[in-house]
């Protein structure tokens, strides 16, 4: 806070220009690591040095003192009612542009490794299909996190599939991963196997507790829950040693969603449920798993989570049968 904002606006080119020297140069040293040098068999998903990263922060604070001075937002200002942006969103919109961007980012998945590959079968950067891959990314997210904020709770409408479907489909797919996958004997790999099985039963027991428009113990939800959660632990073990993440991304944002997704419905079946946090979670998850299924070793698994946090019956529905009642 005490330097000047132009010591802060050369300091922060200097760390930035060296730090992004110091990626195409290698030392043979192992404790400097953390500043940016990495020597020559240093390999990692998720490596951000202080050089140039650091320099990329004192250049925003740069630009806070500078461009953001007054402490206002830049953005025009859209009024509710009259701005270009307001539709009807309505549950039923926000499931089919769920399903139409997961789509199209399948599909521009399967052209980047199709064509945006190198010799040594690594992406190259900056590739076009990789690029609106990630525009299709920031727009799924951004029309379900605006769609949603106008969502008021309702019980979920009529589907040509009942919902039901889709919570035995997901438990078909965590059996099918369980019966499939390359045995490992550490213990948090045995641990995760054995919950998968005692998952299985508990999420069937809670998709026709819903179904008889009843609501599930917490723990049935809360038991699946457990295993995502140990589910996305173990194999993040897997996927961080891959030095192109990208292979792994959807899987990754697709193992968080279905945690989150339990979790918020095991909220939701001891009344502690966020309507629209739910939603969101949902539909993210959703849009991650359908484009993770398109090209991974547990595609039913994916694609069954996918449409049980599009489709699948859910809580607050009881909830408003119940609020209903009660008036």
């Amino acid at each position: 806070k005490r330097l000047p904002t132009w010591a802060l606006a050369v300091l922060g080119v200097a760390m930035a220009a060296a730090g992004l020297k110091l990626q195409n140069m290698y030392f043979d040293v192992s404790l400097w690591w953390p500043l940016g040098f990495t020597p020559p068999s240093f390999a990692s998903s998720d490596y951000f040095p202080l050089l140039p990263n650091l320099g990329f922060f004192l250049l925003g604070a740069v630009l806070g003192r500078t461009v953001y001075a007054k402490k206002e937002s830049l953005l025009p200002k859209v009024e509710e009612k009259k701005g270009i942006l307001r539709f009807n969103w309505n549950l039923n919109m926000l499931r089919k542009l769920t399903l139409a961007l997961a789509a199209v980012a399948a599909g521009l998945r399967f052209l980047m490794y199709f064509i945006a590959v190198d010799e040594k079968g690594l992406l190259t950067p900056w590739n076009w299909p990789g690029v609106l891959l990630a525009v299709v990314i920031i727009a799924a997210v951004a029309l379900v996190i605006m769609g949603c904020r106008q969502l008021t709770q309702e019980e979920n409408p009529a589907d040509l599939i009942p919902g039901w479907v889709w919570g035995v489909a997901l438990a078909a797919g965590i059996v099918t991963m369980l019966m499939t996958e390359t045995a490992r004997v550490d213990n948090l790999a045995k641990i995760r196997y054995w919950l998968g099985w005692a998952s299985i039963p508990c999420l069937l027991a809670a998709t026709f507790a819903l179904h008889l428009g009843k609501r599930p113990a917490f723990l049935f939800h809360g038991i699946v829950c457990l295993f995502f959660g140990l589910h996305l632990v173990d194999y993040y073990r897997v996927w961080s040693g891959e030095p192109q993440l990208m292979d792994y991304l959807f899987q990754l944002f697709g193992c968080v969603g279905l945690l989150l997704t339990a979790y918020q419905r095991t909220a939701f079946d001891v009344e502690a449920g966020n309507y629209r946090a739910l939603r969101i979670t949902e539909l993210l998850t959703a849009f991650a798993c359908l484009v993770a299924a398109a090209d991974s070793g547990q595609s039913l698994f994916y694609l069954a989570g996918g449409m049980w946090c599009l489709l699948g019956l859910h809580t607050p529905a009881l909830q408003e049968v119940a609020d209903d009642e009660a008036a």
